[in-house]
């Protein structure tokens, strides 16, 4: 109307205004959970996708480059992304590292619950049953492991126990895990070129079977880009979501799994 005061500007500069008590976005989460997720709590992830779609557009480029990525190593019929977030991540809830041994306990889990041979340091550690072992022959691993993070350690540690199994990695920046200065915040790293391997990375996790993540907008954002693919996301040592029919929408779909 003629002569109306025009409504108050909204920034979205402020950690907790944006992401709400505890940070973070992404999929519904229900529950005693659910106000980890306070800006997308009316919105489910294939809905997110379609604004992404319409809204955001990648250069040819960037696409090209995990076009031929996807084509020079996810060979298998099955690749099961994850997303080690590092660094940093003590200064959000649940306010410590994660350990790595409860990522590869998870791989373990996912595994085995497909059916699938683990290597034989995996499964000298898995405590499932069904477990099967395979052999020190990489031909005896119908799948393949894709992995995004911020620590050096955790790729590397990962490939060995891993191993005979192909565990790959786009060429991201990677830091020591003791150091102190995130990615991010790192002032040698060009802003292009880390923006552009966030980018790269969360839509190689986006072309995986299955996601394993932490607490990162970066693999929340994979899971916009592919509202379909199947993930478990941590939340502490003790608390983790396995989410096998993604989706719907319907809170009775999601799954609150105590560790």
């Amino acid at each position: 109307e003629a002569g109306a005061a025009s409504p108050p500007e909204v920034h979205l500069n402020s950690y907790v205004r944006r992401y709400g008590r505890l940070g973070g976005f992404g999929h519904i989460v229900y529950g005693s959970k659910g106000y980890l997720y306070p800006m997308t709590h009316a919105l489910d992830r294939k809905e997110l996708s379609r604004l992404m779609t319409k809204y955001f557009a990648f250069q040819p480029a960037l696409l090209a480059k995990v076009d031929t990525f996807v084509d020079d190593n996810f060979h298998s019929d099955f690749v099961l992304g994850v997303h080690y977030r590092g660094l940093d991540t003590v200064q959000h809830y649940p306010y410590y590292k994660i350990e790595y041994g409860y990522f590869w306990d998870e791989m373990a889990h996912v595994l085995v619950s497909r059916g699938l041979p683990l290597p034989p340091k995996v499964h000298a550690r898995s405590k499932a049953s069904a477990a099967i072992e395979g052999s020190g022959d990489a031909s005896a691993y119908p799948y393949s492991i894709f992995v995004a993070t911020d620590e050096a350690e955790f790729l590397e540690q990962t490939r060995e126990r891993f191993a005979p199994v192909p565990v790959v990695a786009s060429e991201a920046p990677r830091k020591s895990s003791s150091d102190t200065v995130p990615l991010h915040k790192d002032h040698s790293l060009a802003n292009y070129v880390k923006g552009e391997s966030v980018l790269i990375d969360a839509r190689l996790l986006a072309e995986c079977s299955y996601i394993i993540k932490g607490r990162s907008g970066v693999s929340e954002a994979s899971l916009v880009f592919n509202p379909e693919v199947p993930y478990s996301f941590f939340i502490s040592r003790t608390e983790i979501y396995r989410d096998s029919m993604p989706s719907s929408g319907n809170p009775e779909r999601l799954q609150f799994e105590p560790k």
